[in-house]
Formats: C-alpha cells, sequence, structure tokens
C-alpha cells in the first residue's frame, strides 16, 4: 500500500463493511475492503497490506470520528487498529503509530 497518489482513483477507494449494521457511528468496527474485494490488514512488525480474501482479527479497524459522532461526506476519521494500541498511518516511514501519538497523519477524510 502507498501513500503517494496525487488523486484518488478506483485503486485508493475502500468499502467499510460497519460489523454491527445500521448507520455508521463513531466507535463502529468495520472491515476495509478494496475495490478488487481484499482486506486491509495489519500484521506483525507494523505492516499494512490488501492480501486477504477472508476477513479476520487483522483486518478490523475501529472508526474514530474527529467531530461529531456521525459520519458523511467530508467526515474526518481515525482509523484504530485491533490491538487497540494503534492508529493506521498515511507515511512511508511507518503504517501505524501508537494512539497517543495520533496527529495528521492519522487523519483520513471520507469522500463518495
Amino acid at each position: 500500500m502507498h501513500t503517494d497518489a496525487p488523486n484518488a482513483q478506483i485503486w485508493e477507494t475502500f468499502n467499510a463493511d460497519d460489523l454491527n449494521g445500521g448507520t455508521l457511528l463513531d466507535g463502529d468496527v468495520v472491515d476495509l475492503q478494496t475495490y478488487d474485494g481484499l482486506y486491509v490488514t495489519v500484521g506483525a512488525g507494523q505492516t499494512v497490506s490488501a492480501d486477504q480474501r477472508v476477513p479476520s482479527t487483522a483486518t478490523l479497524f475501529k472508526i474514530v470520528v474527529q467531530a461529531g459522532d456521525t459520519l458523511g461526506n467530508g467526515a474526518k476519521i481515525a482509523l484504530q487498529t485491533s490491538d487497540k494500541s494503534h492508529y493506521l498511518t498515511a507515511a512511508r516511514t511507518t503504517p501505524w503509530t501508537p494512539r497517543d501519538q495520533r496527529g495528521v497523519a492519522q487523519t483520513f477524510k471520507l469522500g463518495y
């Protein structure tokens, strides 16, 4: 996975599978699925990839909304990993960051 695409194309599109159904809210747990059906996975050694066809514990992310508690177009969120100690990070140096160091690189903007 890379963080250097200048514009969102189909391969930068992810579906969030809301595991409890209903309206997607702050605190909901989701799987992130790529356009070709693979799930985003956080592995040992701070690796992030999209290489699993079947969801598992390693594919779970908790949505943390930056403002408000409902999600919509343009909402800013962070994605907490299943270990509850890290956030997914959009940076070349490390794919995840300890939860007490969350900042701009851990913020994702929803668009649909």
